[in-house]
């Protein structure tokens, strides 16, 4: 299944399958810096679910564009790509042994060179908005995050609104009691609406990140649950699910099933 036209192709973020040698905790990146300052611009934040969710920090050697004459003035960054080397070279997956060849770099490397919209593969059932982000091309999503290259406040907004949680619900999977995402089977297979653009929509979008900005203190799993989230963010997710409930139908939904009814309908449609 792929998306229906216009919308992107949505994919993972990169995944390391290195045995830890890639990432670094902070103390080990302080550690780093202290014996190795050269290494500073290979450094980049990264973030999976858990440190998108949770402001935890996480960061990992970026080295793809590294020379080898770079390489040789850090041993410790070269010693930490020769651990990956020795680590994939010994792997039972004939993959990962191929990926042992380059071992500066990720296994898999799928991440934009512009602003993109990051989505957690796992969410907590409490939920009842998907916690969707932008994020900068300088801080790598891993695998654990759904990207969507871009910076758009239409496809933000639809993401974030109780509209698009319904579809999740019902047709994302399950890891325990969590909302499993899936690029295939959620976003995908989603009955977008007709509009391409919608002022309402967009608006709400950016009033939405601006009241989490209003509340740097507070992570996203704080601000994405319902039980816990500001009274003001609360009422900007409920004017966005009002502006994209209106791209579906005048009449407003009244619960969750009503909107439920409303997606299968349309997704029968388009068969």
């Amino acid at each position: 299944l792929t998306p229906r036209p216009p919308h992107p192709t949505m994919r993972c973020g990169s995944k390391p399958s290195d045995n830890g040698h890639l990432l670094l905790t902070p103390d080990e990146r302080r550690h780093l810096l202290h014996h190795e300052p050269a290494a500073a611009r290979f450094l980049r934040r990264f973030l999976g679910a858990d440190e998108l969710l949770h402001q935890r920090e996480r960061w990992c050697l970026w080295l793809a564009d590294a020379t080898p004459e770079a390489l040789a003035d850090l041993p410790l960054t070269t010693a930490r790509v020769e651990a990956v080397r020795k680590f994939r070279s010994s792997s039972s997956a004939a993959p990962t042994r191929r990926a042992a060849a380059r071992p500066h770099t990720f296994f898999f490397t799928s991440q934009p060179d512009t602003d993109y919209l990051a989505v957690p593969e796992v969410s907590s059932a409490r939920r009842d908005h998907l916690p969707v982000v932008f994020l900068p091309p300088d801080i790598i999503a891993s695998n654990k995050l759904y990207i969507v290259p871009g910076r758009d406040l239409m496809r933000l907004g639809l993401l974030a609104s109780a509209m698009h949680m319904t579809w999740l619900r019902t047709v994302g999977g399950r890891l325990k009691s969590d909302h499993q995402y899936s690029a295939s089977m959620v976003y995908n297979t989603f009955p977008w609406p007709d509009a391409g653009r919608d002022p309402a929509v967009e608006h709400a979008a950016q009033q939405l990140l601006d009241r989490r900005a209003a509340h740097p203190q507070r992570s996203l799993a704080e601000l994405c649950d319902p039980r816990r989230a500001p009274a003001d963010l609360l009422a900007e997710h409920a004017e966005l699910d009002r502006a994209v409930d209106r791209l579906y139908r005048p009449a407003r939904f009244t619960d969750e099933h009503e909107r439920l009814a409303h997606l299968l309908a349309r997704h029968a449609a388009t068969r």
